[in-house]
């Protein structure tokens, strides 16, 4: 299998993960959710943004969307249904089990010279991954703040799909519904900048840390409900 050939399959980005430090408390804001685990649009809230991601050339791969970028919100879900799915992606074939839905992916444009709104980037709702089998991969990371990264992806965390969003009068379809991210934790490393960011719920003035997760296109496989 070609390094890039899931990315280009899919048209989506890998990610590079910072932690998000200059959040304040925040009114929580109303929405509705509907994924491909749902029959019908959930309401959920969703509150403080934790981390905010950069598209990053993993390995040498092609960069598919510059403005690609994911704002991690907080969010507010009832549903406590556990699940299992069978994925792939560039690390291989996987089998996870889900717990509940810890963040909604917003997409975001990081606000600087030439920047645009990545119009085609979908909105995720990422699900905590409890438990899989451990991954030791080297991974060589290029992206707009950080040129010189590598480190090991670890554990998979974070497992997400694509969902229509509504937010008071506008409604976000999905637009790539076969598109999916793992999130795998990596060798942490240092790093403070700050930045400016809009998405559909506002302006931010970022102060980035940490890098923390990878994001890797995945294909959804299979999934079944588990007690």
């Amino acid at each position: 299998m070609a390094e890039d050939k899931i990315s280009l399959e899919l048209k989506l980005d890998h990610f590079k993960v910072y932690k998000q430090h200059s959040w304040a408390d925040q009114k929580p804001r109303k929405v509705s959710l509907r994924g491909q685990f749902e029959r019908a649009a959930r309401p959920a809230e969703i509150d403080n943004m934790l981390y905010f991601a950069n598209p990053t050339r993993k390995n040498g791969s092609t960069l598919i969307d510059r403005n690609a970028h994911l704002a991690f919100y907080e969010l507010r879900d009832a549903d406590e249904t556990r699940r299992i799915v069978v994925v792939r992606n560039q690390f291989g074939l996987q089998r996870f089990l889900l717990g509940r839905a810890y963040f909604l992916l917003a997409p975001s444009e990081k606000v600087e010279r030439g920047s645009s709104f990545p119009e085609r980037l979908d909105h995720f709702k990422a699900y905590y991954i409890l438990r899989a089998e451990p991954l030791q991969r080297r991974v060589r990371l290029v992206d707009q703040l950080d040129r010189e990264y590598a480190g090991v992806a670890e554990r998979p965390v974070l497992f997400c799909v694509p969902v229509t969003k509504r937010h008071g009068e506008r409604t976000f379809k999905v637009q790539n519904p076969r598109a999916h991210l793992t999130f795998y934790s990596v060798t942490p490393r240092p790093y403070k900048v700050k930045k400016k960011s809009r998405d559909q719920f506002g302006r931010h003035e970022l102060v980035l840390g940490y890098c923390v997760y990878l994001g890797v296109p995945t294909i959804k496989l299979d999934w079944q409900r588990t007690k």
